[in-house]
């Protein structure tokens, strides 16, 4: 750890705004990661909960409000602790105040698994059980990756402590939730699902058995490494993937990996009892239209991205051999699987329901689009963008500013 005094008239903080309602935050659902490699039984039946890595900066600028039980004497300083195993880092005693102000810098060069930071004011004593005026938890999960955060946070059981937090988190891609990772990206979908599409759709689309033909185990554990270090600086062209079967494996791999399957574990029984159930095709497309309609932004955004692919995919199904119930069979489980610790999930388990629903939406892919998005599925020669999200009500952003 190293700490940091910053004095009053060189305290500059840029970009820092008060949270809002409106501000993006981190997922809550704990990491995942799964303990054996890839090419051997890879999926969610062998997840375990992953430690959260990352350096974590805290600033400790001032408190106020604080419980002072009615005395007049009032030495307060702020500890801070990240797991009960570590002892607690802590500013300087300010005297006889009860507006302190510390402006002192504390970095963590890893959090090492820890979930919570614990802030305690404290007023200093001689004596070694010190009064507390209040603490307060900050749940590590809820920063944005790499975004400084200034906060008031409401000590219990009164008085306030302003921080900023910035966490930069180390984790790798592969088994973190969608939505950490599109977070952490900037991106309505994420990196690398979008690096596999444009290059799937560059140079394979006419392959045959595209996604059921298996890529080279140890290129997809490469690949797999490179996009856990820096998705950003990853390519997966010709040149650097010469097999498009790689290119697919990879993408497969990435969507089993996820600790929540792209449908939701929520959505997943309902998913399969439409399956189940003798109804219209009519009725099955209005429930399939309004289940991927009240997916979460990320999942939407993804799934459409994905969809619109498989579409394209299928459209070139006389070359490639890959109909409608091929692709769905290659990615049913691979979409739908629920991790085998979702006990409510698995009870409705059904391999068979889950390539069936895949199939159906492939099918009426077009109808169900138009329904989602108020638009058809732009051509093959028009560069895959993800898709716009105005029709869930949220702020849309163009194709362009989305894939920047």
């Amino acid at each position: 750890h190293t700490h940091t005094h910053i004095p009053p008239q060189k305290q500059t903080h840029r970009g820092m705004e008060q949270p809002s309602a409106s501000t993006p935050k981190r997922s809550v659902r704990s990491r995942f990661f799964h303990s054996n490699p890839v090419g051997k039984g890879y999926g969610r039946s062998q997840l375990e909960e992953a430690r959260l890595r990352g350096s974590l900066t805290v600033a400790v600028l001032s408190a106020d409000s604080l419980a002072t039980g009615g005395s007049m004497q009032c030495d307060p300083y702020c500890t801070l602790r990240l797991s009960k195993n570590v002892k607690p880092l802590r500013t300087a005693v300010r005297k006889r105040t009860l507006v302190p102000t510390w402006n002192e810098v504390f970095c963590v060069d890893d959090v090492d698994g820890a979930e919570n930071l614990l802030f305690k004011v404290k007023h200093w004593d001689r004596w070694p059980n010190n009064r507390t005026f209040g603490q307060a938890s900050l749940n590590l999960h809820t920063l944005v990756d790499g975004q400084e955060h200034d906060l008031w946070l409401e000590l219990k059981p009164q008085g306030r402590l302003h921080v900023i937090v910035t966490f930069d988190d180390d984790s790798g891609l592969f088994g973190l939730p969608l939505a950490d990772v599109c977070l952490r990206e900037g991106k309505s979908v994420p990196i690398l699902v979008q690096c596999c599409v444009r290059e799937i759709e560059a140079r394979g689309m006419c392959d045959i058995g595209l996604y059921r033909v298996c890529g080279n185990t140890q290129v997809v554990t490469d690949l797999r490494n490179k996009f856990n270090a820096d998705s950003s600086a990853v390519k997966v062209d010709r040149d650097t993937v010469p097999n498009v079967h790689s290119v697919t494996a990879l993408l497969k791999t990435y969507f089993r990996d996820l600790p929540e399957p792209l449908f939701t574990s929520s959505l997943y029984p309902a998913f399969m009892a439409a399956a189940s159930t003798s109804t219209t095709v009519e009725a099955r497309l209005r429930f399939f239209t309004g289940a991927i309609s009240n997916l979460p932004k990320h999942n939407f955004d993804t799934v459409v991205f994905l969809f619109d692919h498989l579409a394209r995919v299928l459209s070139h199904s006389e070359k490639n051999m890959m109909g409608s119930g091929n692709l769905a069979t290659c990615f049913g489980p691979t979409l739908f699987t629920p991790a085998e610790n979702d006990e409510e999930a698995m009870k409705s388990y059904n391999v068979l329901g889950q390539i069936a629903v895949i199939q159906f939406i492939l099918d009426h892919w077009d109808e169900i689009r138009i329904s989602l998005c108020g638009q058809q599925l732009p051509p093959l020669s028009t560069p895959s963008q993800p898709p716009l999200t105005a029709a869930l009500g949220s702020a849309a952003e163009t194709p362009a500013a989305a894939a920047a």
